[in-house]
C-alpha cells in the first residue's frame, strides 16, 4: 500500500512497484487526464507536474521502483486540477 498526494488529495494505493505512474492515475485513481501516447516518455501526453511545477513527470515511463524522482512520496498534479482552479 502506497500514499499518493494527488490534486490536493491524499490516495492510498494497491500497486505493484512495476506499475507505471499512468496505470495508477489512469486506473485505481480514475483521473483520465494523461494519456498514453508514445510509451515512451517522449511526446508528453502522460505529463504529471511534481511538486508545484517545479518538476517534471513522464507518468508512462515511470514505476515506482526505478523512477529518478520518488513519485509516491511527492505533490503531483494532473491536468484535472489544472482545468479546475479559476
Amino acid at each position: 500500500m502506497i500514499t499518493l498526494n494527488v490534486n490536493g488529495k491524499t490516495h492510498e494505493v494497491d500497486a505493484d512497484p512495476a506499475t507505471p505512474l499512468l496505470y495508477v492515475l489512469r486506473n485505481d485513481l480514475k483521473l483520465n487526464g494523461a494519456k498514453f501516447g508514445c510509451g515512451l516518455g517522449q511526446c508528453g501526453a502522460c505529463t504529471v507536474m511534481v511538486d508545484g511545477g517545479l518538476g517534471r513527470l513522464r507518468a508512462c515511463s515511470s514505476v515506482r521502483r526505478r523512477a529518478r524522482l520518488t513519485w509516491w512520496s511527492r505533490w503531483m498534479t494532473t491536468c484535472h486540477r489544472i482545468c479546475t482552479r479559476r
